[in-house]
């Protein structure tokens, strides 16, 4: 069944780049935080929300995986 080999693929690429993504805002938030004290409180409430955001599509994504793996 090659739709959902295809769908997995789309899947596992686009958890990848979310992880990619979720590391390079962790990255930053730590560079801001080093960087500038005074907006610090600010800043981080916002890296905070990219995380969490970040991190509901990769859940978003792993259920997509899990649910393709069950329908195989």
């Amino acid at each position: 069944m090659p739709h959902y080999s295809q769908a997995r693929h789309a899947v596992s690429v686009r958890k990848h780049s979310l992880d990619s993504m979720l590391e390079g805002v962790r990255r930053r938030r730590q560079k801001y935080q080093d960087e500038n004290h005074e907006a610090e409180e600010k800043a981080l409430h916002n890296w905070n929300h990219i995380e969490a955001e970040v991190k509901s599509m990769i859940s978003y994504c792993e259920q997509a995986e899990q649910a393709l793996r069950e329908e195989i």
